[in-house]
C-alpha cells in the first residue's frame, strides 16, 4: 500500500512480505484444475468459475496477530487453501472452491485496506480516494469488496 500526498510524494505503508496475490491466485487456481484463459490467465478463469459458486467458511492460517497490520502475507493463506482444497476437492464443486479461494485471498486484501484507512483516519490524515491497480484489480469480486469498504468510509475508489 502506498499513500501519495502529491504527484511527487509517495509513502510506502505496507508491502507483500512473501508471495504476491497474483501468484497465490495462479497457484490455487491450478490446484482446482483451472485452465489458462487467453483473455486473462488463470485469474480470469477462476473468477468465471467463482461467479457460479458459493464460498465456504475456511479457517485460514494468517499472520494477523504477528505481522504489520498493513502488510500482506499470502504464503500461509495459500497453504491453508491447499489443505482445504485437498480435503474438500471431491465433496465441493469446482465453482464453490473457486469462490472460496477468492473470498479468502480478497478478504485479506480488504482487511489490510480497512486497517490502513482506519490508521490514517486515526492519525488525522485526510484523503478522499483509493486506487486499486494491477492485474488482480480487474477482478469484479475484489472491486466490489474494496468499493463497499471505500463507500463505508466515505472514500472514492478508482480502478
Amino acid at each position: 500500500m502506498v499513500f501519495s500526498s502529491s504527484v511527487f510524494r509517495h509513502h510506502i505503508l505496507g508491502l507483500t512480505i512473501d508471495d504476491a496475490i497474483g501468484e497465490a491466485i495462479d497457484k490455487t487456481a491450478r490446484m482446482i484444475n483451472c485452465s489458462w484463459a487467453e483473455s486473462g490467465g488463470l485469474g480470469f478463469e477462476l473468477e468465471k468459475l467463482a461467479k457460479l459458486g458459493v464460498s465456504a467458511d475456511v479457517e485460514v492460517n494468517s499472520l494477523e496477530a504477528h505481522a504489520d497490520p498493513l502488510c500482506f502475507s499470502f504464503s500461509g493463506l495459500k497453504t491453508s487453501l491447499k489443505t482445504f482444497i485437498i480435503k474438500n476437492y471431491s465433496s465441493m464443486t469446482k465453482s464453490d472452491l473457486a469462490a472460496t479461494i477468492q473470498s479468502v485471498l480478497f478478504g485479506h486484501v480488504a482487511a489490510r485496506l480497512k486497517n490502513c484507512i482506519e490508521m490514517l483516519s486515526n492519525a488525522k490524515i485526510e484523503f478522499k480516494q483509493v486506487s486499486l491497480i494491477g492485474g488482480v484489480a480487474s477482478n469484479c469480486v475484489l472491486i466490489s469488496l474494496v468499493e463497499k469498504l471505500c463507500r463505508d468510509h466515505g472514500k472514492v475508489l478508482y480502478v
